[in-house]
């Protein structure tokens, strides 16, 4: 099955791309054209996912993910670094911390799980950064944002809470090793994301 899969080392058939939901697309989009104009024989399809649980069941092969630590057992690329700081509306801002909410997220609990506000009621889970950024801008309370977002909303304001740095990286399955359309992908992600210079907040 692994040899059928592999299909030699023809730059032909599907490299399916999982990102997860605080990667900018564009980057990603950008390498994909251009691969895809030099191999027309290839097709990326792409879906969001947080984890690169999928890399090892095979249903994606190459995933690019924001983790504090990537599992040892994929071959690993690094994309960079991701600062991630605590954001709140200017109105939330003013009143910190008396009568404001903390915002948890899928995001705090994938790359932060550990990160806490003391003294500050918790409200409910947040399931994507789209999410996130709609409740802090809508003054509901603070919350774990990516720092090269947030700052594009002129009305947010980052809180003095500890910063969080996590790793990009680009994960693929270690019996893809011998499959030139997976890892030309991969490198070639990794590669535009290094290039990227907007990651991390100064």
């Amino acid at each position: 099955e692994r040899q059928l899969r592999r299909g030699g080392a023809e730059m032909a058939g599907e490299v399916r791309l999982s990102l997860s939901p605080v990667i900018v697309a564009q980057p990603i989009m950008a390498v994909i054209a251009e691969l895809l104009a030099e191999f027309p024989a290839l097709s990326v399809p792409q879906s969001r996912r947080w984890t690169s649980a999928d890399v090892d069941s095979h249903e994606v092969d190459v995933a690019v993910v924001v983790v504090r630590q990537p599992p040892g057992h994929l071959i690993g690329r690094s994309g960079g670094t991701m600062t991630f700081a605590a954001w709140a509306s200017g109105r939330v801002h003013e009143q910190w911390p008396d009568a404001c909410s903390w915002l948890p997220s899928r995001l705090q609990q994938e790359i932060a799980p550990d990160y806490q506000v003391a003294d500050v009621a918790v409200a409910g889970m947040l399931d994507t950064p789209e999410l996130q950024m709609a409740a802090v801008r809508s003054g509901l309370g603070a919350s774990l944002l990516p720092c090269f977002e947030a700052r594009r909303e002129p009305e947010l304001v980052e809180l003095p809470l500890p910063r969080v740095n996590a790793e990009l990286w680009v994960l693929s399955h270690p019996d893809s090793r011998g499959v030139r359309r997976i890892q030309l992908l991969a490198r070639r992600l990794a590669d535009a994301l290094q290039r990227e210079d907007f990651w991390l907040a100064p």
